[in-house]
């Protein structure tokens, strides 16, 4: 059996799973949600996704992108695909130090820690934290460039 692959997921891939509307990449944030359903991979992310992706979910609502009710469902929807959420309560200070370096948010630097603590890959549709992710060491999948898990 093959060993399987983990990936990091950024919440601007885990915000395309539930809100498609005016978003790029869609099609690979998708494949990427089908790959992980099945268990061809496995995804973590530090706890700060939770509320990041709240934050997005109630700002797609602010701006008339989706209503309340299926904002909630999004949310619930998210809570029962079983990221693993890493504890980053200890990370915060090296959190900082990094995105000092890289000019990068501290919620940011947090996903490429946990990249990095894992030796896993970060898939992100972010262009400022792909680049960062390079620089600091982080093995980076952008969207774009993601694929199918051969399975």
């Amino acid at each position: 059996m093959a060993e399987l692959q983990r990936l990091v997921v950024d919440t601007n891939v885990a915000f395309k799973w539930f809100v498609r509307e005016r978003e790029r990449n869609l099609p690979q944030a998708g494949q990427l949600l089908e790959d992980f359903l099945p268990s061809q991979v496995g995804l973590l992310a530090p706890d700060v996704l939770d509320y990041k992706l709240s934050n997005l979910l109630r700002r797609a609502v602010q701006q008339g992108r989706l209503a309340i009710p299926p904002a909630l469902q999004a949310h619930r929807d998210f809570l029962a695909v079983g990221i693993i959420l890493v504890d980053t309560a200890s990370l915060v200070h090296e959190a900082l130090r990094l995105g000092l370096a890289h000019r990068i948010s501290i919620f940011d630097a947090l996903f490429l820690l946990v990249g990095l603590r894992s030796n896993t890959s970060l898939v992100t549709d972010d262009e400022r934290l792909s680049t960062a992710g390079a620089a600091a060491g982080c093995a980076v999948i952008r969207l774009g460039d993601y694929r199918p898990v051969s399975g």
